[in-house]
């Protein structure tokens, strides 16, 4: 399959793609995956100042949620079909909310971006280097639009600020434990690091009289 694919992956990211005449490219061609719980969706992006750009291998392949499928569904603004034929996705710079390293089988080359208007999207890049590189400039590009920092859900700083909004009762048990399976790399969009939750096995709440 990666020799059938290899030439049409090996072609530049389609710059008529973009929104607007005046985005400028923050990274060159990008060899980059969409993962679902079952499929991946191999092709190029691109990180531009207005948004990251996905164009797939096979146009068409990915829904307006930026889910692997063969229609197009959902209205969300976060992930829309953009160029020539709708060839390509673009996810909204000012839509995305966190971030979190991941990894994509035993190679830390993963990263999951959380969007305002729909859930997240899993992508994988070629290697921890260009995943750092991109993480780099998107945090640096939306901390210098909202004057804040881009939270990323597997950084200390992150689990502490949980730990005590825990505490504080601000947090309940189930969000909590959200935060602690995205703090170790576990994710929705993929079954090896599927979320963990442990079984009630009683009501410590209540006194049983029986």
């Amino acid at each position: 399959i990666e020799q059938v694919l290899s030439p049409t992956m090996n072609r530049p990211f389609d710059t008529t793609n973009f929104l607007h005449v005046s985005e400028r490219p923050l990274t060159p061609n990008l060899r980059c995956s969409v993962k679902t719980p079952l499929l991946e969706k191999k092709g190029c992006s691109m990180l531009t100042d207005y948004g990251f750009y996905f164009q797939p291998v096979v146009p068409g392949s990915m829904d307006n949620n930026g889910a692997i499928g063969n229609s197009i569904g959902g209205s969300s603004r976060s992930s829309n079909k953009v160029g020539p034929s709708g060839k390509a996705h673009v996810w909204f710079m000012d839509d995305i909310r966190a971030i979190s390293r991941r990894y994509d089988g035993m190679k830390d080359r993963g990263l999951e971006i959380y969007l305002a208007k729909q859930h997240s999207v899993l992508l994988t890049f070629e290697n921890t280097e260009v995943r750092e590189r991109v993480i780099l400039l998107v945090s640096q590009r939306i901390s210098s639009v909202k004057s804040l920092p881009l939270p990323c859900f597997t950084d200390r700083s992150f689990v502490e600020s949980a730990l005590e909004l825990w505490q504080a009762g601000e947090l309940d048990n189930f969000e909590y434990l959200l935060c602690l399976n995205s703090a170790a790399g576990r994710s929705f969009h993929d079954l090896s690091r599927y979320p963990v939750f442990p079984w009630v096995l009683s009501n410590y709440g209540e006194n049983d009289d029986e």
